[in-house]
């Protein structure tokens, strides 16, 4: 990373991430490899978006906006990043 590049994140998105950051989480994760809680990270978002899919398919009202999400024929690239423009 570029020097340049390297002070902008510690001065302007560091501490904008900071305020994001969990209570305690650093101190559960510090002991962890460097690519561990990433691949939590990623586990856990998966998860998150799963879980909030699900809804969409048992809530009626959330359906009337995601069934666009499966109007296409085929499956494919556009198909599946198509949502409603609420959802």
């Amino acid at each position: 990373m570029p020097a340049g590049s390297a002070a902008i994140t510690a001065v302007v998105f560091r501490p904008q991430l900071e305020k994001l950051a969990l209570p305690g989480l650093s101190g559960a994760v510090g002991w962890m490899h460097p690519a561990s809680p990433l691949v939590v990270a990623v586990a856990v978002f998966d998860a998150v978006a799963f879980w909030v899919h699900g809804g969409l398919h048992r809530s009626e009202r959330l359906w009337a906006f995601h069934k666009v999400h499966h109007l296409s024929l085929h499956l494919d690239a556009p198909a599946t990043t198509r949502t409603h423009l609420f959802e």
